[in-house]
């Protein structure tokens, strides 16, 4: 099986701005959330997927110091988040448009429906349950390929929270 767990809380997420895939630094409250989240986890993960994004990377070292068994971290740049292009850095704002797509010069839904299926395949048959520690956006891209929606309906799926373990 595959779970999912978003990463803690960043600068970013705590300014309401885009950071895609830029760097944003945990918060210090976000750190001290998931270490308790952590630490309460009884699940066994074999691996442990996260991004090549620092916060995800973060969350996932706080995650595996917390646990008592062995699990390997492995990097996968295809967990990335949504490349938000010009947006990255800037205010959220409804992507609900595909002029704001092309406007801002955001990675397409396709693009990114591709990466993250691409990462999803090569991961789902594992013999052991993994976890993937990362963004909001592969969350909501995942539900929308394992429930074999339109790539339309992206922005339709359930916006995962922090600090709780979902089974995809």
């Amino acid at each position: 099986m595959i779970y999912f767990i978003r990463h803690a809380q960043s600068e970013a997420n705590k300014k309401g701005i885009y950071a895609g895939s830029l760097n944003s630094p945990l918060t210090s409250g976000g750190i001290s959330r998931f270490r308790a989240f952590s630490r309460r986890n009884e699940k066994v993960f074999g691996k442990i997927y996260v991004s090549q994004l620092s916060r995800s990377i973060e969350s996932g070292r706080i995650f595996q110091s917390e646990q008592s068994y062995d699990s390997v971290l492995l990097i996968d740049p295809r967990a990335n988040e949504l490349n938000f292009g010009k947006l990255a850095g800037r205010p959220y704002i409804s992507l609900d448009s595909q002029h704001i797509y092309d406007e801002y010069d955001i990675e397409s839904k396709e693009a990114f429906y591709n990466r993250v299926k691409n990462f999803y395949d090569d991961i789902r048959y594992d013999e052991n349950d993994a976890l993937i520690i990362g963004h909001a956006g592969v969350a909501k891209m995942l539900q929308t390929i394992i429930n074999d929606k339109p790539i339309e309906d992206y922005n339709k799926a359930k916006l995962i929270s922090a600090y709780e373990i979902y089974q995809l």
